[in-house]
């Protein structure tokens, strides 16, 4: 049992509103708190306030400042109001009024749209906070360390540099920094511990339903931004030919750019947004997920999830994706934006007896990537603060 600990943890965005890695990890790690006997509330964002239960856990929705005026460029091209989406002090007390003294320990996850100010609230009620970074969010505002050309920015002006010098001074009241990959932990220069993301393998381990054994089916899953690799995706596909299909599922600005492939191309399938249990439908009813991203990612949880239904998978040797994928065991790796070598591993798999190959070998290295390890990994955390502040 949870030993009547109460945990609080925050995320900008919380199903059913998102479905994003972060979103996902932080509902899965709440749902099996909550079923261990942890009192667990998540304090989220919409656009008006209001109060929830999902699966036995306390969802507060939210609406803040930079929550509402997120899409609306022009109030936040204004220097003074800018500085509210570093840090927006409109939320602070409200957000103080309602940890309150309630909890034992808050545990942040992506809060770019509460912003620092949720740390400070949780320093002045005199609560431990652990942070998990599902991204580079303490050293650029956007996330990715990319620049608008999708190259690595390895020189951030005097703006971001002021900011992350703010940042880092505000991120003093975190007791303990959590990264789910070495490779986020390394870059970050953050002394932390590293817990990957699991997921509940057991409950997506059925067996997989081909349409049939004519048809190979490649899936992409994620949003549809450029960085995330769609535009080569659609690329190497359209090199190949014969019996063979791309299902996409996804949303974002390259949505006309998809819709348009697949009216010039039958055999591509867009579904838009689906929630999660529709996205591990779709993975096991396909052959290959394919993941082509442009960034550093931190981790992914869709690779993760496609593990979890005997799913091989193509993806790119960047960031912390060679921890999770054995190149030719669980699936391949290719160079970053390198159409030419994606169309070669996309041939590969379609090799005879290939993709059963990889298949058998997921079965047996899956397991270290099941949520239950994540769990009792951040139970180990929260107990470990917790009896330091008690000494």
């Amino acid at each position: 049992m949870g030993e009547n600990m109460k945990i609080l943890l925050v995320n900008s965005y919380y199903y059913p509103n998102s479905n994003g890695g972060a979103e996902i990890v932080c509902r899965k790690l709440a749902e099996k708190l909550a079923e261990k006997g942890y009192s667990v509330d998540v304090l989220t964002i919409d656009d008006h306030f209001h109060k929830e239960k999902i699966n036995g856990v306390n969802v507060t929705y939210l609406s803040t400042f930079i929550g509402r005026n997120r899409k609306d460029t022009k109030i936040f091209a204004v220097p003074f109001v800018k500085i509210f989406r570093i840090f927006s002090i409109f939320d602070y007390f409200r957000i103080r009024k309602i940890i309150g003294k309630n909890y034992d320990l808050i545990h942040t996850h992506a809060i770019e749209d509460f912003s620092p100010v949720i740390w400070c609230a949780a320093k002045s009620c005199n609560i431990p906070v652990v942070h998990t970074m599902h991204d580079k969010y303490l050293l650029c505002p956007r996330l990715f360390k990319l620049r608008k050309n999708l190259k690595v920015c390895h020189s951030p002006n005097i703006i971001c540099l002021i900011r992350q010098k703010l940042f880092f001074h505000l991120a003093k009241s975190i007791n303990t920094f959590v990264s789910p990959s070495k490779s986020l932990a390394d870059s970050m220069h953050i002394k932390s511990i590293v817990i990957p993301n699991g997921v509940d393998m057991k409950r997506n381990n059925s067996e997989r339903t081909e349409y049939s054994n004519q048809t190979f089916r490649f899936l992409y899953v994620g949003n549809l931004y450029q960085h995330k690799g769609i535009p080569i995706l659609l690329s190497a596909f359209e090199k190949i030919s014969g019996d063979i299909e791309l299902h996409i599922v996804g949303d974002g600005p390259l949505r006309n750019k998809v819709e348009q492939a697949m009216e010039n191309d039958t055999r591509i399938h867009f579904y838009g947004w689906l929630d999660n249990e529709q996205v591990m439908e779709h993975m096991r009813k396909c052959d290959c997920l394919v993941h082509p991203t442009l960034w550093t990612e931190t981790s992914s949880m869709n690779v993760m999830e496609a593990f979890s239904c005997n799913l091989p998978v193509i993806v790119s040797d960047i960031g912390a994706i060679p921890e999770i994928v054995e190149d030719g065991t669980t699936g391949y790796l290719f160079t970053p934006g390198n159409v030419q070598e994606l169309h070669e591993k996309m041939m590969k798999i379609m090799e005879e007896n290939e993709k059963s190959r990889i298949e058998k070998n997921i079965m047996f290295l899956k397991e270290k990537f099941h949520i239950d390890e994540q769990v009792s990994q951040y139970e180990a955390v929260y107990k470990g603060i917790l009896n330091n502040l008690n000494h």
